[in-house]
């Protein structure tokens, strides 16, 4: 409570240093405050108009969407965004600045050098984003094109280990084209010595990788068909109780929702979402009921909170937790989605990069219970996740190898297919999950 006082208050502060240029249609009111975390929905709309008048478009997009996910019924955030879309539009109009490319691998040693990964090795591979505000038409590396980008822009290729010479080009959707060219040096002697091609370096204390969990669980559903699942708390607290004894997750940072209904859910996520730093590695797990629909010819998958009766307003659907990731510094981000039909829940599928790379680049990846069928009652996902992070002896276990693990478990003893896949339209660089062993 005081949370949220204290949050009502730094928005009635902050709209009334604007002075009469406020838009007075930010104040809070008694009509949006039938549960106390619309406060925050307020809180967000707030940062998307400040974003809107420092002519940062897109970002006040982003926190327009994350508002509105979270207030739903909400008159005001659509008319906001839409006035935000017309501006968006008329600078793509205006545009003629060429794609801004963003090179992830390999290093880049100068302004205009890269230093390959090994020496003699038959290929050199290339990650990064392109972004630019009217999309991305083609990236082509060393003159040959790309044959696909994924959401957000990001890019993987392998080129001959043998090129001198990296030539990035990318065009836009109105035709401009920008160019990066670098030379390939071969790295010192002494680091191929150093680091084996096909492992994963240990992360050092300069990562600084802190960990943080949100666990959602729903257990008592009443009335609207749900029926009630007796073991998803007790199953959401022996998985807290790993992550912190033989993990190293501090109880701190693990914030548990039990029992709750979409606001309250959702408020949190986006709260705790906006507060990660780079280096922070989250993992979201949730327990519950869940459901999907066909929107034209996109599946949207969702999770079923408490007292949930309208699917496209109080369900929790996988378009809004990307509108919520959006925009978090988080390194890594992993959902454990253990619900019915919760292949749903994906995005698009997995990308693999080499290992020596995995955990410096940033991921979203998503776990799922199983494909589009109904999962039993009982969690077989969940007693598999636990029983393989428990029985794990390696200091790096990577969520690909978790998916491995339990595979087999899965489809034998409920006939479902657990899933991995990435998720979200920003933050993917082809990275993964760690979780790491405390010594």
């Amino acid at each position: 409570m005081k949370k949220s006082l204290l949050i009502s208050l730094l928005i009635l502060v902050s709209i009334a240093s604007f002075g009469q240029e406020t838009d007075t249609s930010l104040v809070v009111t008694k009509s949006n405050l039938k549960f106390g975390d619309y406060i925050y929905a307020n809180l967000l709309e707030f940062k998307g108009w400040h974003n809107e008048r420092a002519g940062n478009y897109e970002k006040a997009m982003e926190y327009y969407k994350k508002a509105l996910a979270i207030h739903p019924n909400s008159d005001d955030i659509p008319f906001k965004m839409a006035r935000t879309q017309k501006k968006i539009q008329h600078d793509i109009t205006l545009d003629k600045s060429s794609p801004e490319i963003q090179l992830l691998t390999p290093k880049i040693i100068g302004s205009l050098t890269v230093e390959a990964d090994d020496i003699g090795h038959p290929h050199l591979f290339i990650s990064g984003i392109v972004k630019d505000l009217a999309g991305v038409e083609w990236i082509n590396i060393n003159g040959t094109n790309v044959p696909e980008i994924k959401p957000g822009g990001y890019f993987s290729v392998n080129i001959p280990g043998t090129a001198s010479k990296l030539i990035i080009q990318a065009a836009d959707k109105k035709g401009n084209i920008g160019t990066h060219t670098y030379d390939i040096v071969q790295p010192p002697k002494t680091t191929i010595d150093n680091i084996a091609s096909d492992k994963i370096p240990l992360i050092t204390i300069d990562d600084n990788p802190a960990f943080h969990a949100i666990l959602i669980a729903c257990s008592d559903y009443k009335g609207g068909g749900w029926n009630p699942l007796p073991t998803t708390i007790s199953e959401a607290k022996q998985l807290k109780s790993v992550l912190v004894k033989k993990y190293g997750f501090d109880s701190t940072n693990i914030v548990e929702l039990y029992n709750k209904d979409y606001i309250k859910i959702l408020s949190t996520m986006s709260s705790i979402l906006e507060s990660l730093n780079e280096n922070d590695n989250l993992v979201i797990y949730f327990a519950g009921h869940g459901t999907y629909k066909n929107k034209g010819t996109e599946l949207v998958g969702y999770w079923v909170p408490l007292k949930a009766t309208n699917i496209d307003v109080d369900y929790i659907s996988s378009k809004k937790l990307d509108e919520l990731v959006a925009g978090s510094k988080a390194k890594h981000i992993l959902m454990l989605s253990d619900a019915c039909y919760s292949a749903a829940m994906r995005g698009s599928e997995e990308v693999r990069t080499p290992s020596k790379w995995e955990y410096k680049l940033r991921s979203r990846q998503v776990l799922t219970s199983g494909g589009m069928e109904k999962v039993p009652g009982e969690s077989v996902f969940v007693k598999m996740v636990l029983e393989a992070l428990q029985k794990n002896e390696d200091t790096l276990l990577p969520v690909s190898e978790l998916y491995s693990i339990i595979y087999g478990g899965v489809k034998k003893q409920s006939n479902t297919e657990p899933k991995l896949n990435d998720f979200g339209k920003d933050g993917n660089e082809g990275g993964q999950f760690y979780f790491i062993k405390k010594n």
